[in-house]
């Protein structure tokens, strides 16, 4: 399970980015439970809580430029169903 732009614990992809959470435990980015849970190393720069406070931290100012971009976020979206 994805999530944003964000690899899985244990991918490739994150390996590739400093992901230090398990591989064998996370079946190398599939996960458990047909992928919606995963083992995070709580120091890895892209899962652990550092990186987990900064992803909270960036909501308000993500929810204020939307609020800021509504009307042309709208207008985008209707003009591509549209086309």
């Amino acid at each position: 399970m994805k999530l944003a732009n964000i690899p899985n614990p244990g991918s490739e992809e994150a390996l590739k980015q400093g992901c230090t959470c398990p591989i064998l435990d996370n079946a190398h980015g599939q996960g458990i439970k047909n992928g919606t849970q995963f083992w995070i190393n709580s120091e890895c720069p892209i899962h652990g809580k550092e990186a987990y406070n900064k992803a909270i931290e960036s909501i308000p100012k993500i929810e204020e430029s939307i609020t800021k971009n509504k009307k042309s976020i709208v207008d985008n979206i209707v003009k591509e169903m549209l086309s």
